[in-house]
C-alpha cells in the first residue's frame, strides 16, 4: 500500500525525508525545511563542512554524517549524482510520484 500522498516518505529515516506540502516533495533534512541539495551545494562549492552546520543549525550532525556517508558509499558504486540519486529512492517509495 502507498503512503497517502501528503505523508512524508522517510528517504533515509531520521535523516531524509519527501513531504509534498515542503518544497514540493523535494528531499529535505528530517525535521527541517532545508533541502539536501543544499549541502550538496555547499560542498560543491567547496564550503567547509562547518559553514552549512553554522548557516543551518536545524540540520543535526548527525544527519549530515549519516547521509555523507551513504552517499560516499553509492559514489563507491559509480553513482554520479546524489540528487538523481535521491530522486531515485523517492520514486522506488512512490511509484506514482511525478519526480
Amino acid at each position: 500500500m502507498l503512503p497517502h500522498p501528503s505523508t512524508p516518505l522517510q528517504l533515509i529515516p531520521g535523516v531524509v525525508v519527501s513531504d509534498p506540502e515542503i518544497h514540493h516533495g523535494e528531499p529535505v533534512f528530517a525535521h527541517t525545511k532545508v533541502p539536501v541539495k543544499t549541502l550538496l551545494d555547499y560542498r560543491a562549492g567547496q564550503s567547509p563542512l562547518y559553514e552549512f552546520m553554522l548557516d543551518f543549525p536545524e540540520v543535526r550532525r548527525e544527519q549530515v554524517k549519516t547521509f555523507l556517508n551513504l552517499w560516499a558509499e553509492q559514489e563507491k558504486v559509480g553513482a554520479k549524482d546524489a540528487q538523481a540519486w535521491l530522486q531515485a529512492l523517492c520514486s522506488q517509495q512512490c511509484p506514482n510520484s511525478n519526480k
